[in-house]
């Protein structure tokens, strides 16, 4: 089989989360990465005489951990978390990839914060990379950009 034609990488992606006012803010611009994890429970059983495992599905789960920079603006990433902390509740997180044009993959859901990492480190120059550990809370919905 010949070499994929097809690969892409991440660089362009599109992240949005909901602000304060449930309006979807483009945080691309200071967002880094972003991983999303599509889980599924399994539960497993074996049965006499047979020395196989057996699985079944079970409920599916999903997380997402962001790496946002820590900023002062007020519609970028870091201030939309650091609000959140303060209100609580669901919001809305869309990542389209590679990015925003029509036909591509997009990723969105209702996600709830469960960890905000701030690692303040004194010997390095560096912008500090604000991690956000997110869990779903309903259906994460696969669809394409219209």
């Amino acid at each position: 089989m010949p070499a994929t034609s097809t690969a892409i990488n991440a660089k362009n992606c599109k992240i949005y989360l909901d602000d304060e006012l449930g309006v979807l803010q483009d945080i691309s611009g200071s967002a880094n990465e972003v991983q999303l994890d599509l889980d599924q429970k399994l539960g497993d059983f074996n049965v006499f005489g047979d020395d196989d495992t057996y699985r079944l599905e079970g409920k599916r789960d999903n997380s997402a951990d962001l790496s946002i920079l820590y900023t002062k603006a007020s519609k970028e990433g870091f201030k939309i978390i650091k609000q959140w902390r303060e209100t609580g509740g669901a919001r809305t997180l869309r990542v389209d990839v590679p990015d925003s044009t029509q036909g591509n993959d997009r990723y969105e859901g209702e996600f709830l914060y469960e960890k905000i990492s701030i690692p303040l480190k004194t010997d390095e120059a560096k912008p500090i990379p604000v991690k956000i550990t997110l869990k779903i809370n309903g259906k994460l919905t696969p669809t394409t950009v219209p």
